[in-house]
C-alpha cells in the first residue's frame, strides 16, 4: 500500500492459506508464517518471489515467528498442537537447526534477547517460562554436519507460574527484566 497515493502497490500470494504471522529484519527482508506450514522469505526489493525457508513435517500450521535482531540467520517458530520451538538459520533453507523442547510444553509466545545473539524466551501454555541459550547450537551449525547426533539443549533459565503464559517480552531498554503475560496478570522478573 502506498501511502502518497492511497493504492495498493503489490499483493502478495505466496501462501496457500491463512497467514498467521509476519516478522521483520533486515532493512529489506520480512518472513511469514501460516496455516500451510511453510515459512517463507521475502525481499521487499523483489516482491515477485518469495524463497521457503521452512516446511513443518507433517504439515502442521507455523503459528508465530521471531527473528533474531542480532543474528539476523536465525528465526524461531512454532508449530500448533505441538511442543517446543523450531530454529531455523536461513542460509539452509528446508532444514531445522534445532527444536527446542522442555517437559513437552506447546509454546505459545517467544523472543530473542535484545542484547543477546543467543538467547531465546518462551513462554508455555503449561505455565512455564524457558530461558535458552543457543551459543553451542549457533556454533554447531556454522559447521558441517549440524547439530546431528547431539544431545538436545536444556533450557538455561526454568520460572514456574500458576496460569498459562500467552505472550513473554523481553526489556529493550534494560534486558536484565523480562515481562510474562497470562489471564490475569502481568509478571515482570529479573534474571
Amino acid at each position: 500500500w502506498n501511502i502518497e497515493k492511497q493504492k495498493i502497490e503489490s499483493q502478495l500470494i505466496a501462501h496457500d492459506k491463512a497467514v498467521y504471522d509476519i516478522n521483520f529484519s533486515q532493512r529489506n527482508l520480512f518472513a511469514s508464517c501460516g496455516a500451510d506450514g511453510s515459512v517463507r522469505l521475502f525481499d521487499q526489493r523483489n516482491l515477485e518471489h518469495s524463497t521457503i525457508i521452512y516446511e513443518s513435517n507433517p504439515s502442521t500450521p507455523l503459528l508465530r515467528l521471531a527473528w533474531n535482531k542480532i543474528n539476523r540467520n536465525h528465526i524461531a517458530t512454532i508449530a500448533m498442537d505441538n511442543s517446543g520451538v523450531t530454529i531455523m538459520d536461513i542460509r539452509r533453507p528446508s532444514v531445522a537447526l534445532v527444536t527446542l523442547s522442555h517437559c513437552n510444553a506447546c509454546v505459545n509466545s517467544m523472543v530473542w534477547a535484545p542484547h543477546s545473539r543467543c538467547h531465546l524466551l518462551c513462554g508455555t501454555h503449561e505455565g512455564q517460562a524457558h530461558i535458552w541459550d543457543l551459543k553451542e547450537v549457533a556454533n554447531e551449525g556454522t559447521q558441517e554436519g549440524t547439530n546431528a547426533g547431539q544431545s538436545q539443549p536444556q533450557p538455561l533459565f526454568v520460572h514456574g507460574t500458576s496460569q498459562e503464559i500467552y505472550q513473554v517480552q523481553w526489556s529493550q531498554t534494560q534486558p536484565e527484566w523480562v515481562a510474562l503475560g497470562s489471564s490475569k496478570q502481568v509478571e515482570g522478573l529479573h534474571i
